[in-house]
């Protein structure tokens, strides 16, 4: 009898292989395209960063540039009265 759960598991992996040889295999841009940028984090930030990193199989600096664009798409403005906590004593 097959096992159910390990034919799962084995499509799965399979998936993640072809998405991950899809993005080696993608084009990359020239350094012309990109601006580089020296940035302060917080310690909880770091971590939070390496977590997500890790999760993804991403480097850290992927990882940041990812979410930096995404956040940067989508979402408005913030302004310094929309911060509270650590985030406030960013912009100061």
């Amino acid at each position: 009898m097959v096992d159910v759960v390990g034919v799962i598991i084995l499509k799965l992996l399979l998936m993640e292989l072809n998405l991950r040889l899809t993005m080696q295999t993608k084009p990359s841009a020239s350094d012309a395209d990109f601006v580089y940028i020296t940035l302060r984090l917080s310690s909880e930030s770091n971590e939070l960063l390496t977590i997500a990193a890790g999760r993804s199989a991403r480097s850290k600096r992927k990882e940041a540039e990812l979410r930096l664009s995404l956040h940067l798409k989508n979402n408005e403005l913030v302004s310094s009265e929309q911060l509270s906590g650590h985030n406030a004593n960013l912009v100061r």
